[in-house]
C-alpha cells in the first residue's frame, strides 16, 4: 500500500501512515506494482508475436517473389492451352469422320438413291408376287415400278436430311472451337492481371512494413555506430572528388549491399559474427535495416553540404536494387561543378 501524502510504501491492515502521522482514510490508496510490469510483459508479448508473423509473411524479395510468379504465370498459361488444345483437336476429329461416306454432294446422293432403288426392287418383288397371287397379274409391272422409285427417293431424301445433320453438326462444333479459342485468350488474360496484382500488391505490403521496421532500426544504437562508420567514408569520397575546370558534373556514388551476416560497402566489411550483431533473419529485416541506413547517411550528406565545396546545389538520391540474397543500395552525390569552364576558342 502506498500513502497518498508522503508517497511511502506502508503494510497493509494498519490504521495510520507510522511515517508520517497520517490516519489512514481518505490518505491510503492501494497501488498493484505487479499489474503494470505483467501489462508491458503481455504487450511485449503481443508486439514480438506481430514481428514474427510479419517477418514470416515475407519470405522473399519481391523481384524473387515476381520471378516465382512469372514462373507459375507461364505454367498456368501452358496448362490451360494443352486443356483446350485437346478439346479442339477432339471436336475437329469427331466433325472429320462422316458417318455416310467420304464423297458427300450429289455423288453421295445418287449412291443413296441407288441403294434405296434396289431395297425398293426386293420390295416390289414381293408385291408382284403378292399381286399375282391377288389375280393382280396387269397391275404387278406398276407396282413394282413405284416400289423402286419410292426406295431410291426415300435413299436420296434420307441422305438428304443426314447431311444437313451434319452440316449443322460442322457449324455448331465450328462456332464452340472459336468460342473455346476466344476463352483461351480470355483465360491467358486472367492469368496474367491475376499475377500482376499479386505483385503489386506483394510489393507495395513489402515495402510499407520494411519502412515501419526501419524507423525502429535507425533509433538503435548499432545502427548508429554504421551509420558514423559509413558517413565518415562517404563524406571523405566527396571532399576528394575531383573538382577541376575540366569536370561539369559531380557524381559520386555510395554503395553498399545489406545480407544476412554482413555488410559490404565502398570502405570495407561489416562483419555481424566479428562485431558480435545477430544475423537479420528474413529480407524484410534486410530491406528495412537498408532503407535505415540509406536514409540516415543521405541526412547526414545533406546536412554535411547544403553547397557542394564548388558553391553549387547537391542533389542525393537513393537507388535500391534486390538481389536473390541481400538488398544493394546506391546513395548518388550530385552537383554542377562550380568549377567548370567552356572551351575556349583558337579564333
Amino acid at each position: 500500500m502506498i500513502c497518498t501524502k508522503c508517497g511511502r510504501e506502508i503494510e497493509a491492515g494498519i490504521d495510520f501512515c507510522y511515517f508520517c502521522g497520517e490516519e489512514l482514510p481518505g490518505n491510503v490508496v492501494v497501488e498493484d506494482r505487479e499489474q503494470p510490469k505483467i501489462e508491458v510483459e503481455i504487450q511485449h508479448n503481443v508486439n514480438q508475436q506481430k514481428k514474427v508473423i510479419v517477418q514470416t509473411k515475407y519470405k522473399e524479395f519481391p523481384s524473387e517473389y515476381e520471378r516465382r510468379m512469372r514462373r507459375e504465370e507461364c505454367e498456368k498459361i501452358n496448362q490451360a492451352e494443352r486443356v483446350s488444345n485437346a478439346w479442339i483437336q477432339g471436336m475437329e476429329k469427331n466433325i472429320s469422320e462422316r458417318k455416310p461416306s467420304q464423297s458427300g454432294g450429289l455423288l453421295e446422293m445418287i449412291g443413296a438413291a441407288g441403294s434405296g432403288a434396289v431395297l425398293g426392287g426386293f420390295i416390289g418383288m414381293f408385291a408382284c408376287t403378292f399381286a399375282c397371287m391377288s389375280g393382280n397379274e396387269n397391275s404387278s409391272g406398276d407396282v413394282f415400278v413405284f416400289c423402286l422409285v419410292l426406295g431410291a427417293i426415300i435413299g436420296a431424301i434420307a441422305t438428304f436430311i443426314d447431311e444437313g445433320k451434319y452440316k449443322q453438326k460442322c457449324d455448331d462444333t465450328a462456332k464452340n472451337i472459336e468460342k473455346e479459342k476466344q476463352s483461351i485468350a480470355e483465360r491467358t488474360i486472367n492469368i496474367q492481371t491475376d499475377t500482376n496484382t499479386k505483385i503489386e500488391n506483394y510489393k507495395n505490403s513489402f515495402e510499407n512494413d520494411a519502412k515501419l521496421m526501419s524507423v525502429q532500426y535507425a533509433e538503435s544504437s548499432l545502427a548508429s555506430e554504421v551509420i558514423d562508420w559509413m558517413t565518415k567514408g562517404f563524406i571523405k569520397t566527396i571532399d576528394c572528388a575531383d573538382r577541376r575546370s575540366h569536370i561539369e558534373n559531380i557524381d559520386i556514388p555510395f554503395m553498399f549491399s545489406v545480407y544476412t551476416d554482413k555488410i559490404s560497402c565502398n570502405l570495407g566489411t561489416y562483419d555481424f559474427e566479428l562485431k558480435r550483431c545477430r544475423n537479420l533473419n528474413s529480407p524484410l529485416e534486410q530491406v528495412a535495416l537498408a532503407r535505415a541506413l540509406a536514409s540516415s547517411i543521405q541526412l547526414n550528406i545533406a546536412m554535411k553540404y547544403p553547397r557542394d565545396l564548388s558553391g553549387t546545389d547537391t542533389l542525393i538520391n537513393i537507388d535500391y536494387v534486390y538481389g536473390s540474397n541481400y538488398v544493394q543500395v546506391t546513395i548518388l552525390y550530385k552537383a554542377i561543378n562550380g568549377n567548370f569552364e567552356r572551351v575556349r576558342d583558337w579564333a
